[in-house]
């Protein structure tokens, strides 16, 4: 009988990878406070979305996934840093270069 795959499991497993790549993203200088719960999650649901179903084509796609929610994440906090100084500037010349 064939053992199913466990999304969960796997990324228990390879949690060193996970936790280093949430910790670099936490040293952005814009870092906006996602918790680590919600980066797992993200990278949980590309797991899924992506209907990885074996331990063999996690582990081909695991780094990728991992560099996709990063930048995922990290446009998330370009775009925090885009709407604080669109509002600052609102109304001035600068806006037009914003």
């Amino acid at each position: 009988m064939k053992s199913t795959f466990e999304i969960t499991t796997f990324l228990a497993e390879n949690r060193e990878a996970v936790i280093l790549s949430y910790n670099n993203l936490t040293k952005e200088a814009h870092f906006n406070g996602t918790s680590l719960k919600s980066f797992m999650t993200d990278l949980v649901q590309m797991f899924k979305n992506n209907r990885v179903a074996s331990e063999k084509l996690a582990k081909a796609k695991f780094e990728m996934f991992l560099d996709v929610v990063y930048y995922e994440q990290f446009d998330k906090i370009a775009d925090f840093k885009q709407d604080a100084l669109s509002k600052k500037y609102t109304g001035t010349a600068y806006m037009a270069i914003v």
